[in-house]
């Protein structure tokens, strides 16, 4: 009778389930102080290289430039870094980031000339930034399945909140250390990126075994006849930026593409042919201006707020009052989106429509408690634009949402890129901020235009 028992046992058969927990809280940890350290100081890049780059030229030029490079190298890297995670571990992927974004944080130290930043910050650590988040979380995707949501909300909830505080910080290392000190700290902060790589351990390390039912094995021998949906893919967001990563398996694993390079794996996986859908053209770059939109006035708002008369105590407040109501969106949005369903794009619409109003209401005067109030507005609508602008494209293209949201980065560089030099021939033309400004605001309000007019077509079509 042993006998039988030892058998039995011996014949059941398991499968291999995402861990939900363990390392993989070390895993959100090792996300949370990446985002800290790399993410976090940029939102105060006007309040630590202004002065600097205006000593050198014009401070809202070389933001506007650098950034735009930075975030089209960003975005560009982010594909390829699908393929490259398809040849080497999510580690190895990560530890070539964290060098990349460490070699240009600290060649930034030593620059003295706006071409240097441009290839020290915006191309050197945007190639880093690249490699970097698509390996974190594709890690974070493994070791997480049910609980991924909330692991990612409260990741997203210590990074608003650093957000917060951060100007104080960066305002304190400008007073204490000065310019290029402040950029050595900051250089010597994303050494900490490289530690959280060495925490991304292979999950196979950790998977739960669990026996599998009758029922449950008949399902899996299904699975092998593709009766089961496709294996998923990411969809996450970091804070003031968005990105997809690699199609998964059902344990975490990135699926296989086949033997080929990366370059050729890369264009296989781009349906060009989407391009041909008008809609998803219209989608695809409204979503890149009102992502450019944001990225860009977050840069330049310390520049706008000084070059207006107020302090850098003042300034800095109101920084941190910006991301302090962008944080009260964010639980707002997440209590109503519990209780009522609406579509992600009317959010996004509604958002880039209000957002028209508040920007050009936040240039219209210089005195500080109507730029409090307007930075409250404008960051609290913030949230609208930047919470559902990966959702947006998954209502659309459920199906195919890798390669949707992949040529949406392709589309989102580009809009970068051609911004950069826009922004900045529109300062050297009119000596304004205030005009640069307006026409990030004007991003927000073309989207607007052709999302509606998209919108009333068809309920026009749908009535008839």
């Amino acid at each position: 009778m042993k006998q039988d028992q030892r058998n039995s046992k011996d014949n059941e058969k398991y499968e291999l389930l995402p861990p939900e927990g363990g390392w993989g809280y070390l895993i959100a940890v090792a996300l949370t102080l990446t985002c800290n350290v790399t993410l976090i100081p940029m939102t105060c890049f006007g309040l630590i290289f202004g002065k600097f780059l205006a000593s050198i030229g014009d401070e809202t030029t070389g933001t506007t430039l650098a950034n735009g490079i930075f975030n089209t190298c960003f975005n560009i890297t982010g594909l390829a870094a699908n393929s490259l995670l398809q040849r080497y571990s999510y580690r190895m992927v990560a530890f070539m980031g964290a060098g990349l974004f460490f070699l240009g944080s600290f060649a930034t130290i030593f620059v003295t000339t706006l071409p240097q930043m441009i290839v020290s910050f915006g191309v050197i650590q945007g190639l880093g930034m690249g490699l970097l988040f698509p390996a974190l979380f594709t890690a974070l995707n493994s070791y997480f399945d049910r609980r991924l949501s909330l692991i990612n909300s409260v990741a997203q909830a210590f990074m608003v909140a650093a957000s917060m505080v951060f100007p104080y910080v960066g305002q304190h290392f400008m007073t204490t250390y000065g310019f290029r000190g402040t950029v050595g700290v900051i250089s010597a902060m994303s050494l900490n990126a490289v530690l959280a790589a060495a925490l991304l351990q292979p999950v196979e390390w950790h998977l739960k075994k669990k026996r599998i039912s009758a029922e449950r094995e008949d399902l899996l021998v299904n699975e092998e006849k593709l009766v089961l949906p496709k294996p998923r893919a990411s969809i996450i967001s970091i804070g003031d930026r968005a990105l997809s990563v690699s199609t998964i398996d059902k344990l975490g694993k990135i699926k296989d593409e086949g033997n080929e390079g990366w370059w050729k794996a890369l264009v296989k996986s781009m349906d060009l042919g989407m391009f041909k859908d008008p809609v998803y053209v219209n989608i695809s770059v409204g979503l890149a201006l009102g992502f450019t939109a944001d990225v860009a006035f977050i840069s330049i708002i310390p520049l706008v707020l000084i070059n207006a008369g107020l302090s850098t105590d003042q300034t800095a407040f109101l920084m941190s009052l910006f991301f302090a109501s962008d944080l009260a969106a964010r639980i707002l949005l997440s209590i109503v989106s519990a209780l009522c369903n609406i579509k992600n794009r009317y959010v996004f619409l509604g958002g880039a429509f209000l957002l028209v109003i508040f920007r050009t209401a936040f240039v219209l005067r210089n005195d500080f408690y109507w730029k409090m109030v307007t930075v409250s507005a404008v960051g609290f609508l913030r949230c609208f634009i930047q919470t559902p602008l990966p959702l947006v494209i998954s209502e659309q293209y459920a199906n195919n949402f890798a390669t949707a949201f992949s040529l949406y980065m392709v589309v989102c560089g580009v809009v970068s890129l051609i911004f950069g030099p826009l922004m900045s021939y529109v300062k050297a033309w009119t000596q304004s901020d205030v005009m640069v400004v307006h026409l990030l605001t004007l991003a927000y309000l073309t989207c607007v235009v052709s999302w509606s007019a998209e919108l009333i077509y068809k309920k026009i079509r749908r009535s008839k």
